[in-house]
């Protein structure tokens, strides 16, 4: 009862650490295409599109089954499995910014460089 309860804490921590890096990550998706100076519209941009993609990250690692793993005997099934959902989940992410606005005013690199840094 008491190892379930321990699990269960550190996978919320997990989850948790996890929406920090996806938020950073984009973040830095951003800082990195636009050399260190992000315009003011792409800052609304960001912060109008951050809170989707984080949502559709947490859906899709936890539909692959990313954090259901003890990170300490962490393998190359492990590692799939990241990619799948970090893959699955950018490409939902072009979807939804394709259909909502045709991608007009967003950067498409900025896809590039956040599935990248997330990977990492």
């Amino acid at each position: 009862m008491l190892s379930r309860l321990r699990n269960r804490k550190n996978n919320i921590i997990e989850i948790f650490l996890d929406i920090v890096i996806f938020f950073f990550s984009y973040m830095l998706a951003f800082y990195l295409r636009f050399d260190g100076s992000v315009p003011e519209t792409m800052i609304d941009v960001q912060n109008t599109t951050i809170l989707i993609l984080v949502s559709v990250r947490i859906l899709s690692f936890a539909a692959c089954r990313v954090f259901n793993g003890a990170w300490h005997y962490a393998g190359f099934k492990d590692l799939a499995g990241i990619l799948a959902a970090n893959t699955i989940a950018t490409i939902l992410f072009s979807i939804i910014l394709f259909f909502q606005n045709r991608f007009y005013g967003f950067p498409r690199s900025i896809l590039i460089i956040d599935w990248m840094a997330v990977t990492l």
